[in-house]
């Protein structure tokens, strides 16, 4: 689960999340749901799958695309 401001979607467009491993090996989410927060007009939800493809745990970079622009790289741990 991810979560952004600055988000206003509009009907018809998406969100698209990926991670990048040290690698530097891109890997798409899925993304099951993006809502406001309830309460925080200005805060959006954003729940993604991992893709099967990752096995490992570790470090990863986070980002989404929103309308042509991508936003910065956040780094993650992977625990299973």
């Amino acid at each position: 689960m991810l979560f952004a401001s600055g988000i206003d979607l509009r009907p018809g467009e998406s969100i698209s999340v990926q991670i990048e491993d040290l690698l530097n090996r891109s890997y798409p989410l899925v993304v099951e749901d993006v809502r406001k927060v309830p309460n925080f007009d200005w805060l959006t939800q954003i729940v993604v799958k991992l893709p099967d493809s990752i096995e490992l745990e570790g470090d990863y970079r986070i980002s989404l695309t929103f309308r042509g622009t991508t936003g910065n790289k956040a780094s993650i741990s992977i625990v299973r």
